[in-house]
Order: C-alpha cells, then structure tokens, then sequence
C-alpha cells in the first residue's frame, strides 16, 4: 500500500496487486480526479492479451484492498452471456415469442407477446427502461427500433428463472462465476460485508448501503474489479473449445451490431453490449455507484472501473485514455454523461 498525495491534506492510498511496466502510472490521473469529483474510491483492472495486468484500488477511505462495488447495469452483459450459453444448449430460443412462456408477465399492451430474448438483449423490445406495478405500455413495436430498458431483463430474467428452475443467483454462481473464479461476486447477499463499500452522493456523503436479497439481471450485480475483468477477460480471450466457459460463437453474436444506436458517434448495440467498430463497452448507474467496462478487440485490451460515488462516470475517459493511448467517441454518447 502506497500513498498518492495531491494536496497536503488530500491523500490517497493505493493497493496494487499487479501492474504492467509498460502501462504509466495511473495515480496522477485517478488521485486528481476522484477529489475532484468527491468519489472516495476507484478500482482499476486492466485485461492486456489474456493476462490481468492491473489490479489497483484507489481509497480516500480506508477501503479494503479489494471492496465490492455495486456494478450496476455491468450486470446485464453477465445476464446476457448466460442467456447465450442456454441457447447454445438449447434450453432458450433467442427468437421465439416470450409471449409463450407461462412465467411471461401478463401486459395489458398485446404487442408484448411478440418480444424475444433477442430483442431484450438488443434493447429493441419497446419496454420502458422501468415499470411500477401496472403492466407496461410498449413505446413501440417489438424489434422497431432501440430503447434501452431494464425492466425488459428483469422480465427476461423470470423467463429464464422459469425455464431453469433455478433463481439467477444461483444460475450465475454455478454456470459462470464458480468456474472463472469470480468468488467476490454475486448478484444477492443476505446481510451486508465489510467489504462491500458505500455509495455517495455527487457531494462525496455515504449513503445507506444496499442489501440485494433477490437478484436483478439489470443492476443488483455486486463485485471486485479483478473479479469483472475475469469475466472480461473470458470474452475476449474466448474460443471454439468445449472446456471454454465462455465461447467465441456466443461472443461473435453478442457483438455481432443488432441495432444502430447513434450514427454519428458509429455506435450500435448487439447483444447485452454496446459496440462500437472494435470496440464493445457497457457501464453501470445505481445511486452512488458508477461504473463503466470496455473491451477492444483489435489490441486485446480490455478496462474495468469500478466506482463508489455518483460522480463515477466521469473519471472514465482520462482513465481509459491513459491505459489505451487513445481517446474513444463513444464517450459522448449521452447515456454516460447521467449527471447532464
């Protein structure tokens, strides 16, 4: 543990557990920013050609060495490439009506029967990004156009749930955080941990922490960042092979562009991913935590950022632009600026 100090009171302690000599310091480009924006803690892992080259947590609060964040919506491309290993297997039809399925929710909109688990995983289905209680009016026709939404996973979800028998948390442990040796990750816990921080408000004050005691496959995935870039790495490094977890066809379709998103920054979503040329990306927005995840798949590198404040999503880019060289247009589009 080193200290990284940007003002005489303003100290910083970091926990590296790993790190590329080749990669500069990330600390003069973290340290200023999280004081800046009031974020406490940041953690960094860097996937580099198939090896996790990063493993840095930043901490103006006395954080573990490796404290969970809530993920957020970095849930939903783990949800995703679930859903993919059980249509592989043959167990979920990616374009078959939900509508069918007895555990599909009751929509007062009839158009709703026609949405498919490839529409959710694109964000094409016309469900709104959340519904209360009554049954959701679709804003459009399933598979019309792209509007992102959360309630469409948590839907998925219980199709899934149902086809399975088994509750996503502990479908994910056994068919994919067991095996790529994710063992800080989950998507329910029972009772809070030590090391499962705070979020904070965009002033930097802690906020109640969470208890997730039924998962969510849009946003109730909590985690380490080396945990995630297990996950990351997984996808880019997967192949044809059997004995891999994650498989290449799987990972081909799900960045395979399904729908444009926004021309003119040349970006489109595929399946569970944001994609953009080479490049596929998601973040995550609870209250109080940010946090953002890219892969690029023509140097094989691959970001997790992992943070406990609102104003998260903000350190970024100079972060990405500091490990990769290179500044992404992705990072104008508006869904990762939440604060504006």
């Amino acid at each position: 543990m080193i200290a990284a100090c940007v003002a005489a009171a303003a100290c910083v302690s970091v926990s590296r557990q790993g790190r590329d000599p080749r990669l500069p310091t990330l600390s003069n480009v973290v340290v200023p920013e999280m004081l800046a924006y009031h974020v406490p803690d940041v953690a960094v892992a860097v996937v580099r050609r198939g090896a996790i080259v990063v493993d840095t947590v930043f901490s103006s609060s006395a954080a573990d060495a490796e404290p969970r964040f809530e993920a957020a919506s970095l849930s939903k491309p783990v949800f995703a490439t679930l859903v993919m290993m059980l249509a592989r297997q043959g167990r979920l039809d990616l374009d078959a009506p939900l509508g069918g399925d007895d555990d599909w929710p009751t929509m007062a909109d009839t158009r709703g029967k026609a949405i498919t688990a490839r529409m959710v995983l694109s964000h094409t289905s016309g469900l709104p990004n959340s519904v209360g209680n009554a049954g959701p009016t679709l804003a459009f026709d399933p598979g019309a156009r792209w509007q992102y939404s959360g309630a469409a996973y948590r839907y998925l979800q219980r199709v899934v749930e149902h086809a399975t028998g088994e509750r996503l948390d502990a479908l994910a442990t056994r068919m994919l955080f067991v095996p790529l040796g994710m063992r800080q990750t989950g998507f329910t816990e029972t009772t809070t941990r030590a090391d499962d921080l705070p979020g904070h408000d965009r002033g930097g004050n802690a906020m109640p922490k969470n208890v997730y005691t039924r998962a969510s496959a849009a946003s109730s995935l909590r985690t380490t960042a080396v945990d995630y870039a297990r996950f990351l790495r997984a996808v880019l490094t997967a192949t044809g092979d059997t004995s891999s977890i994650v498989r290449a066809a799987d990972v081909a379709a799900m960045l395979t562009p399904a729908v444009a998103v926004d021309t003119t920054l040349g970006l489109s979503w595929g399946l569970g991913w944001a994609v953009a040329g080479p490049a596929f990306f998601h973040w995550g927005s609870n209250p109080g935590f940010k946090s953002f995840v890219m892969g690029d798949r023509s140097t094989g590198t691959g970001i997790v950022i992992l943070t406990d404040g609102d104003n998260g999503l903000e350190l970024a880019p100079a972060i990405v632009r500091r490990v990769t060289g290179r500044d992404y247009r992705f990072f104008k589009f508006y869904m990762l600026h939440p604060n504006d």
